[in-house]
């Protein structure tokens, strides 16, 4: 079968993953030439990184990633517990935070869902009424 992917968000590449781990030929089809910085990070909470744990990202993920500080008020009361929010298997540990945008997003998840799977094809627009080539 093959599926084809319009965007190469965060998202949507996971989703190609996921597909090429189930034996599909994927194609991804991306807007842009290539990827850059956009100079924001990225929050990601406890199911989204179970779910990239399921796609065998979470590891690779947790090395490149920055721990986010708890978040204190003025008198310093703890604002956000995290684990009464999100249940007992999240005790004691915090959301992860990746920064640096661009380099962790070209690092870990184009390489491994897009060289290291070869699991799509990225293809430019070839004018601006975003017809693919």
């Amino acid at each position: 079968m093959k599926v084809i992917i319009v965007g190469g968000g965060i998202g949507r590449l996971a989703t190609a993953v996921a597909f090429h781990q189930r034996g599909c030929q994927v194609e991804v089809l991306e807007r842009a030439a290539e990827f850059t910085e956009v100079g924001a990070g990225l929050t990601i909470q406890p199911n989204g990184l179970r779910a990239l744990d399921a796609l065998g990202l979470g590891e690779r993920l947790r090395a490149a990633a920055v721990l986010a500080v708890p978040w204190l008020g003025m008198v310093g009361a703890l604002l956000f517990p995290g684990s009464a929010a999100y249940g007992p298997e999240f005790a004691g540990r915090t959301v992860f935070v990746l920064g640096l945008h661009g380099q962790v997003f070209m690092a870990v998840v184009l390489l491994l869902a897009l060289l290291a799977a070869t699991a799509a094809t990225l293809r430019r627009p070839v004018d601006s009424a975003r017809r693919w080539i």
